[in-house]
């Protein structure tokens, strides 16, 4: 017998991968199996399958959900103790997260899920403490992402029916982030902040005019995987239901010509009490400079399959 261990490691980000599955496969001369040894790797990624048939042909994958991170072709020498190099790989809690909290939408499970725990709450129901945070560069530079859950405040913060000083110190302080490098992560109603903040990057059926495009009916969406590098993290995956749990969601018409879309689906939406029905974005993201900033028109918090939890982590770590 022989032994084998590793950290599972998403090559697509370098970071590791909490709990994924390995399986050893062990093949006789003919190709066929003889037998097959499973595990499940720790939060720090960390695995080991401590008995496996040596002298013998065998096939491991490393696996998350529905991406296949890693596969190995090897045979085993009697007694060695076999450490598959998975590359550089770091560790996701060493990452800084800002999460604005907001009423429709919760990104914390799905963060602990990824294995984030660095991770700090501004209350987005509170204006004082809103305001304080995004309009100061030196707070904001604390963290590698900032997260805008659907249904923050945003009225005299993100947007201002006159001249507001405010609005403009935080529009300036988010743009300067995402330019020195950080993240800017939208869902849901806090499509505002990327209309107001970077306009042109996205339009929608409000026409840039605050809570103007919140119209989609509650629905669950066949969504088409635009983009390749997406679909070969999910696998070949070419389609994904999304949920859309509630009414009133925001609905895109197209995205900007610097703008990248990763999903995109027939969706319906209100107009003057008729239902219309129209290919949408649903996921897109542009660069701002040294960051990045993404959108979802759905909720996090009302996807629950692998498949989208998979997504999720290809958009907090590969975009």
């Amino acid at each position: 017998m022989a032994s084998l261990n590793g950290r599972a490691c998403d090559p697509s980000s370098g970071l590791v991968a909490p709990g994924a599955q390995i399986i050893a496969m062990v093949r006789g001369d003919d190709g066929g199996l003889l037998n097959a040894y499973s595990t499940q790797g720790a939060e720090d990624g960390y695995w080991a399958l401590p008995e496996v048939e040596a002298e013998a042909q065998v096939s491991v994958r490393v696996q998350l959900g529905a991406s296949v991170l890693e596969e190995h072709e090897l045979e085993l020498e009697q007694g060695e103790d076999l450490r598959l190099d998975s590359g550089p790989c770091s560790d996701p809690s060493s990452l800084k997260i800002a999460v604005i909290s907001g009423a429709f939408d919760d990104y914390q499970p799905v963060l602990e899920e990824l294995g984030l725990r660095d991770i700090t709450e501004i209350n987005g129901q509170d204006s004082t403490e809103l305001l304080a945070f995004l309009s100061s560069p030196e707070a904001l530079s604390e963290y590698d992402l900032l997260i805008f859950n659907g249904g923050h405040l945003e009225e005299g913060i993100i947007w201002s029916e006159q001249t507001d000083d405010d609005v403009t110190r935080v529009h300036q302080s988010l743009r300067d982030y995402v330019v020195g490098g950080g993240n800017v992560h939208c869902s849901d109603w806090a499509y505002d902040v990327i209309e107001q903040v970077w306009p042109g990057k996205i339009n929608s059926i409000g026409a840039g005019i605050p809570d103007g495009a919140q119209a989609g009916e509650s629905q669950q969406v066949m969504a088409t995987v635009s983009n390749a590098d997406l679909s070969a993290h999910l696998s070949g995956v070419a389609e994904l239901p999304v949920n859309y749990d509630l009414d009133l969601w925001p609905v895109l018409t197209s995205a900007g010509e610097t703008t990248s879309v990763h999903l995109v689906g027939q969706i319906s939406y209100q107009s003057a009490g008729q239902s219309v029905q129209v290919d949408a974005p649903l996921l897109i993201s542009f660069n701002g400079g040294g960051g990045r900033v993404v959108f979802s028109s759905y909720r996090l918090a009302a996807q629950d399959s692998a498949e989208m939890t998979s997504l999720m982590r290809y958009v907090l770590f590969s975009l």
